[in-house]
């Protein structure tokens, strides 16, 4: 049996697992990941961050404006010679893109997700 959790603007109500009808953990994590997306999308305009690192003599800091709707992200900060990096680009659109967003900034934007 599966069923819709209650979803209003101001809070989510996350079912138990059982409730989406998984058979293991993975699953679960699947149904409320997809849950959490389409709320995502469907009612932020934007979200900005930033990721700070500091260990052993290296400050490593990234910044992120990710806009759901449209799935447009923009990066600040540094390429691997340590120069100032500022990139937009569509998700959508990845295979377009340069080496450097594909192989380092997209990765990075996911990594920096979770």
């Amino acid at each position: 049996m599966r069923c819709d959790p209650a979803v209003s603007p101001h809070r989510i109500v996350d079912p138990p697992c059982d409730c989406w009808g998984a058979t293991a953990p993975a699953d679960c994590r699947e149904a409320r990941q997809d849950l959490w997306s389409r709320v995502v999308r469907a009612q932020i305009e934007a979200i900005r961050y930033t990721f700070n690192v500091q260990s052993a003599g290296r400050d490593l800091s990234r910044s992120w404006i990710w806009e759901p709707k449209t799935d447009e992200l923009t990066y600040e900060g540094k390429d691997k010679s340590d120069k100032p990096v500022e990139v937009t680009y569509l998700r959508s659109q990845l295979g377009s893109q340069s080496a450097e967003v594909k192989e380092t900034i997209d990765p990075d934007f996911l990594n920096d997700n979770y």
